[in-house]
């Protein structure tokens, strides 16, 4: 057993309870993960309250936290136990001394990075979506292309009389982000990440004042543009 913040009920603080939770082993591509620091966020709020919907009854509480993989399922090959790890809006359940947790939401911690005061530096934060099918209408779909500036895909289903066709597409969508902490700078900032389309900053955006001019390198395909 260990211990875990619960809910059964929306309202306010004092919904949440310290209960005893029980915590078994591991499913396929799940990790049983030993919490040693707790993200408190907004969002834990709005779970609470109600704004928005509990998942289950009881429901945990919390969707950051860093800890010490126990135990992982089958399936889980980039993380083993032992590992030091952490996650950024998994399940609700970080509240809690340990839990289950879906693997594909761990990424190992840095060796330089602690459970208690992390370090100063600058890092590279990238998050990316598996691969998904989404279907438009044909009026749908040419509004996108128009809209988000894919002219010539529009021109082509003019010239090639398919404005009045659906379409079916294939996206996944790529995130990047810079984060300083502290004072101590560092070129992090020209790590590529490797995403089709990806911006990288030539200058750390922690140097510049206001009014400076950042200049970047756009690649496509890992390839400068």
């Amino acid at each position: 057993m260990v211990k875990a913040i619960q809910f059964r009920t929306t309202g306010g603080p004092e919904v949440l309870k310290w209960e005893d939770v029980e915590v078994g082993k591991p499913a396929r591509n799940e990790a049983r993960v030993a919490h040693r620091a707790i993200g408190l966020n907004f969002i834990d709020c709005y779970f609470r309250s109600g704004l928005y919907p509990m998942p289950s009854k009881p429901s945990g509480v919390g969707v950051e936290a860093a800890g010490i993989v126990e135990a992982v399922g089958r399936g889980v090959k980039h993380v083993k136990a032992g590992d030091r790890v952490a996650y950024v809006l998994g399940p609700l359940g970080a509240y809690s001394e340990a839990r289950l947790i879906p693997a594909e939401h761990l990424v190992k911690l840095p060796r330089d990075i602690d459970f208690e005061t992390g370090a100063a530096g600058t890092y590279v934060v990238g998050v990316s979506t598996r691969p998904r099918m989404i279907e438009l209408s044909a009026e749908d779909f040419n509004e996108y292309l128009e809209h988000d500036g894919v002219l010539d895909v529009l021109a082509d289903r003019k010239r090639d009389g398919d404005l009045d066709k659906p379409a079916n597409e294939r996206y996944s969508k790529h995130v990047k982000t810079i984060l300083q902490v502290g004072d101590s700078a560092s070129d992090s900032h020209l790590q590529i990440l490797g995403y089709p389309i990806e911006i990288v900053p030539q200058t750390n955006p922690a140097d510049l004042e206001k009014g400076s001019i950042l200049k970047v390198l756009v690649l496509a395909d890992g390839q400068p543009a």
